[in-house]
């Protein structure tokens, strides 16, 4: 579960940027409906269809941000710092050992030992593998698409981050 709580974290930060993106999208294919050009190729349903496959979408990534917020109260303030500069903020952990005054390593135990709390907060809310497994790779997908990769970079991802997910579990 460490594995997943290190993804929720690291992908934590860009739901806000992904659901304002959505937003946006919506907006516009609302506003484009009745444009004479896209009625040729889309029928109304077809637009319907887009829109409430957007807002779920927006609805899972709000659901994973409230489940972080959820399992980050719920942990040690020390370790809530640690985890929100490192994965949340990406401060440095040599800058956040100083901050703290800490060695850079008692930095990276008590890192270790915050992704173990944050990940046993998860799991007593009910967040398992098979809540994030599929979420975790909608919302990495979705991220990867915001850069508009090329398609050799999408498949060697997915590539790298399945083989990842197995020698992990």
């Amino acid at each position: 579960m460490n594995y997943w709580s290190k993804s929720t974290l690291s992908i934590y930060r860009y739901l806000e940027t992904m659901s304002k993106t959505i937003d946006k999208i919506v907006l516009n294919v609302g506003k484009n409906s009745n444009s004479s050009e896209l009625q040729r190729y889309q029928t109304t349903y077809f637009q319907a269809s887009k829109i409430i496959e957007l807002i779920e979408r927006k609805r899972k990534m709000i659901n994973l941000k409230v489940a972080c917020e959820q399992a980050l109260n719920k942990i040690p303030l020390q370790s809530r710092k640690i985890l929100m500069l490192f994965y949340i903020d990406g401060v440095k952990g040599d800058f956040i050992a100083q901050l703290l005054g800490i060695s850079l390593r008692t930095f990276f135990r008590q890192k270790l030992k915050a992704l173990k709390e944050f990940s046993e907060a998860l799991e007593r809310m009910g967040f398992n593998l098979n809540f994030f497994n599929p979420v975790i790779n909608f919302l990495v997908f979705n991220l990867i698409m915001s850069f508009k990769p090329t398609t050799e970079i999408i498949l060697l991802f997915f590539i790298k981050y399945n083989m990842n997910l197995k020698k992990k579990l």
